[in-house]
Order: structure tokens, then C-alpha cells, then sequence
């Protein structure tokens, strides 16, 4: 079984990252303090991806338009999509040998779904919130 961040990918795309502050317009250090203190909240699925980015955005004191939270999760999703090529290549001798392999992950439904559907990583890919 082979975690999907930080071990199938690499830490985040800092392109998608300098989008993300730059769409929220935010400061660098206040954008990462409010993405990080509700994210285990909705990798749990307590948030969805638009509650998710308006409440970072209202804490802050803006009010997004209507195209602001789709923007953002397209950009966070992709921010988690850098792919390390030692391990993938290991996941693709394990499955060529036959083994079977699993991919896990902790992150919210509206990162997933944009992983699953974006990249060729996870095929055959199912979700679920626990």
C-alpha cells in the first residue's frame, strides 16, 4: 500500500502554489496559515472544496466571487499532483510482477476526485470519505 502524498509525489508545485496566493490575494505567510488551519477538517470531508476555500477567504475579509473556489481547488489539486519517479517506477515493478497495489490518501473528496481524474496514476481510482 503506498500513500499518495509525499510519497507518490513530492511536495507541492510551488506554480500552482504562487497561483493559489496570487488568485486569494493574500499574503504568502497569511495564505499559508489559513490553508493550513482547517485542512485536516476537510481532508476529514467536514469541509467541501467550496466551504473549504470561502471560509479562507472570509477569514481573511474577503468575499470571493463565484469563480474564486472553483479556481482555487483546480489549483490545490494540481499543487499535489508532482509525481516522484523513483516510487511510481517501484509501484509499476510491484504491479508488473503481479502484486497487487493499493493507493491511500487523506485528502479532501474535491482534491481527490481532481487527482483521480487528471492523472494516469490511479486508473481504476474509488473514493470515499470515512
Amino acid at each position: 500500500m503506498f500513500d499518495y502524498g509525499m510519497v507518490l509525489t513530492v511536495p507541492q508545485d510551488l506554480q500552482a502554489l504562487a497561483a493559489a496566493i496570487q488568485i486569494s490575494t493574500l499574503s504568502a505567510e497569511q495564505f499559508h496559515e489559513l490553508y493550513w488551519a482547517d485542512r485536516h477538517v476537510y481532508d476529514e470531508g467536514k469541509l467541501t472544496g467550496r466551504a473549504y476555500w470561502e471560509k479562507i477567504l472570509s477569514e481573511a475579509g474577503l468575499r470571493p466571487c463565484p469563480n474564486t473556489a472553483p479556481e482555487l481547488i483546480e489549483l490545490d489539486g494540481r499543487m499535489w499532483m508532482t509525481e516522484n519517479p523513483g516510487m511510481l517506477q517501484w509501484h509499476s515493478l510491484l504491479s508488473a510482477a503481479g502484486l497487487k497495489t493499493a493507493i491511500l490518501s487523506n485528502t479532501g473528496a474535491a482534491v481527490a476526485e481532481r487527482i483521480c481524474w487528471q492523472t494516469g496514476l490511479m486508473q481504476n481510482c474509488h473514493y470515499r470519505l470515512e
